[in-house]
């Protein structure tokens, strides 16, 4: 074409126009592109297109909403306890947050609606360019029909698309790679402490003015990572004065002469006169001894908001007879212990834990007392349930679950597994969830195989 058009976008302009197609332009529609070549192109640009409206429409925007609400959020606090220092954070720190967040929404809308229009433009385009294929490629007596076809033609918007969009997507703006230097001068911009909504606006109509403009401001890449960088410090700085509030006292380590068969504990608070302090209850048995349960209790005192140190107390009782199958805290005041009988139906012992009748010494690394009975220690505090008899199913594993009434009045629950692993039952513990009778003979509430 060297006394014709010198482009893609001059030729297929001409094209449009006057209607006549330069040589060169004739044997790329008919010969390279043709019919198979125009759907790969079609299908390509229009599913690109769309994929992108479904991510801008229903991933960036909903999530850039909600990263808004939580840091109105966090402002809303900063804002009320300003006067105070340890809450990590300040009012500056999530409004620059924000700033970013907004400056985030205003390119997600504009990409939506740059793919929306490029995707109306595009529809046009592809519907003349196959025009212009069958056209060059079809005999003179197909003429009459295609002139009717191409009275629906949307010239206008095809010159559009040729021009803006054909070469280069007005979307590159926002999605292009920035070059290192463009990205670290506009970093350090950003870093100046004005304004990233208003300084983002200006730069977009510099460019709309064919200006020159900082081209890492409207970029995505570059925003997500600048938002990513000032979340990550507001977030540190938030862990950090959380951190600097807790104390952390040192570790109770629980040590026995032998190997840990069985482990549960349970958390609960103390009502004391003047705090509230917590109490943490473990029950541990040790392999070989599958008569023995060992109850650690451990306290911290609360004065003021700060804890004390913590202190140990150990306990060590005994089934007598039996073996330990499984050890678990119903609530914070009774232990349940499912006991296998040698020829007999398997038991459940609840054993109040906070009684005054049980005997806990302070404890000392590497130092246990000797079990005792458990009817010499609770003096009938204890209770011992047979389960019902059946001689296919052996107990192996235990749960249990405390009474509740959030769905009707539920009784407390004890589930035992089959030495099968298939089959488990489930027994109920008491009337109700106010029932603060000890627990009655348990009765089969279900059994099923799974």
């Amino acid at each position: 074409m060297a006394s014709g058009p010198t482009n893609i976008v001059q030729a297929l302009f001409h094209t449009v126009v006057t209607g006549h197609a330069h040589e060169p332009v004739r044997e790329w529609l008919v010969d390279n592109l043709a019919e198979r070549g125009h759907k790969r192109w079609d299908k390509a640009v229009v599913s690109g297109l769309e994929n992108l409206r479904g991510l801008i429409h229903e991933n960036l925007l909903p999530a850039l909403e909600r990263c808004a609400i939580i840091l109105s959020r966090l402002r809303g606090l900063a804002q009320f306890y300003d006067s105070r220092d340890d809450i990590g954070f300040t009012v500056a720190q999530t409004t620059r947050a924000m700033d970013i967040v907004s400056c985030l929404t205003l390119v997600g809308h504009k990409i939506l609606l740059n793919v929306m229009e490029e995707l109306d433009l595009f529809n046009a385009f592809s519907t003349w360019m196959r025009f212009q294929i069958d056209r060059l490629a079809a005999p003179s007596s197909a003429s009459e029909e295609l002139t009717e076809k191409e009275a629906t033609m949307e010239n206008s918007k095809v010159l559009v698309y040729v021009q803006r969009y054909l070469v280069e997507s007005p979307m590159a703006l926002f999605l292009n790679e920035v070059s290192k230097e463009d990205y670290s001068a506009n970093w350090e911009r950003a870093e100046s402490g004005a304004s990233m909504l208003e300084e983002l606006d200006t730069q977009l109509r510099r460019q709309e003015e064919g200006q020159v403009y900082l081209k890492a401001f409207p970029n995505v890449s570059f925003l997500v990572d600048y938002l990513t960088a000032r979340a990550n410090g507001l977030f540190k700085d938030i862990a950090e004065a959380q951190k600097r509030s807790v104390r952390f006292g040192q570790p109770t380590k629980i040590a026995l002469s032998r190997k840990i068969a069985r482990f549960d504990s349970t958390m609960c608070p103390e009502k004391t006169k003047e705090e509230t302090d917590g109490l943490t209850f473990t029950a541990v048995t040790e392999e070989g001894r599958d008569q023995d349960v060992f109850i650690f209790r451990t306290s911290i005192r609360i004065i003021n908001g700060i804890s004390s140190n913590v202190t140990t107390a150990v306990a060590a009782l005994s089934i007598g007879d039996g073996k330990i199958v499984e050890a678990r805290f119903l609530n914070s005041s009774t232990l349940i212990l499912l006991v296998s009988k040698q020829g007999k139906s398997a038991n459940i012992v609840t054993i109040p834990v906070q009684s005054p009748n049980i005997t806990y010494i302070p404890y000392q690394e590497g130092n246990l007392p000797t079990a005792t009975a458990l009817s010499e220690q609770l003096q009938g505090e204890d209770t011992t349930v047979t389960l019902p008899e059946d001689p296919s199913f052996t107990p192996v594993r235990m749960d249990v679950q405390d009474a509740s009434d959030a769905r009707g009045e539920v009784p407390a629950r004890v589930c035992v597994l089959g030495a099968n692993r298939t089959t488990y039952k489930v027994f109920s513990l008491g009337a109700g969830p106010d029932d603060t009778r000890p627990p009655a003979p348990a009765t089969a509430a279900a059994a099923r195989d799974v």
